[in-house]
């Protein structure tokens, strides 16, 4: 499966602006470049590079580290089987690894080899939610605080699991333009607190259960659904908390339970846009300079 770059950053949850600075790096490079438009374009084995990459710069790498590491190895599994035999062996070198032991168990705790806990597609339609909302531009981990004030605000009130919308298209920015949405029975008077009703439509969805930074997992099947009968990414598309509150941004191994929901829509409404064209932005968008 080929990835464009706003596919990438969708799954990964990698802002396209540190996607283009880990092209300029070297960290990780796009299988081809479009000669007509300059597109960058991605295979799967990318998808794991930026997860490493990821998680090496979550310890505390340079990028001098991360490179000099990753060029002694040619995919993730080969790298962790190296890693576990080295922290097996007590006279192992680390000067020559280009990790410490420290930060190579940190890494092997990040249980990356057992990501694929994302389950079944499922294809539905989504019923209407009336629901209280809060937008802003920010990260994962301020979402965490904020739907938990929002529960709080809506007490008895609540009529369901805590959802995630992500009205971004793809991701150019850190920075992501989120909503935290409470399902409730009746209208909450509060301040700051915006009641509607968010629209049903039709969706793919899947759930995952596992470490929360293999949440991209569930991610990758649903865009392999998207590309694979030519559909465009929809905004907003949404996690549904399923354990009760958002959870696992600011602690990247906590076990959570999401389901994922992308909008693919009614064909028959004239309102839906479906872009059968790929990648599902305009040519010349910032996103692909």
């Amino acid at each position: 499966m080929e990835y464009t770059i706003g596919d990438l950053s969708k799954i990964s949850r990698t802002s396209g602006n540190m996607l283009h600075q880990y092209h300029q790096e070297g960290l990780v490079t796009p299988t081809r470049v479009d000669k007509f438009t300059s597109r960058r374009y991605y295979d799967e084995k990318c998808l794991y590079r930026v997860e490493i990459v990821n998680r090496l710069h979550k310890i505390g790498l340079s990028k001098e580290a991360i490179q000099k590491l990753l060029g002694k190895h040619k995919d993730l599994p080969h790298l962790v089987k190296q890693l576990h035999s080295a922290i097996e062996d007590t006279n192992h070198n680390w000067g020559k690894t280009g990790l410490s032991r420290e930060e190579a168990h940190a890494l092997l705790q990040t249980q990356f080899l057992d990501q694929r806990k994302a389950g079944n597609l499922e294809i539905r339609v989504l019923p209407g939610v009336m629901a209280a909302c809060e937008r802003f531009t920010g990260t994962g981990n301020e979402a965490e605080d904020r739907m938990q004030r929002l529960l709080l605000a809506c007490g008895s009130e609540v009529d369901g699991q805590p959802i995630l919308l992500f009205h971004d298209d793809h991701q150019y920015k850190d920075e992501m333009d989120l909503e935290c949405c409470v399902p409730i029975k009746n209208k909450v008077p509060a301040a700051g607190i915006d009641i509607r009703t968010l629209k049903g439509t039709r969706a793919v969805t899947v759930e995952f259960e596992g470490p929360v930074n293999g949440i991209w997992m569930g991610y990758k099947k649903i865009l392999d659904h998207l590309n694979k009968y030519n559909l465009a990414v929809q905004s907003p598309s949404r996690e549904v908390w399923l354990d009760g509150t958002v959870s696992g941004y600011t602690d990247s191994t906590r076990i959570v339970k999401v389901e994922i929901q992308f909008f693919t829509g009614d064909l028959n409404d004239p309102e839906f846009n479906r872009d059968v064209s790929r990648p599902g932005f305009g040519v010349g968008a910032e996103f692909d300079l």
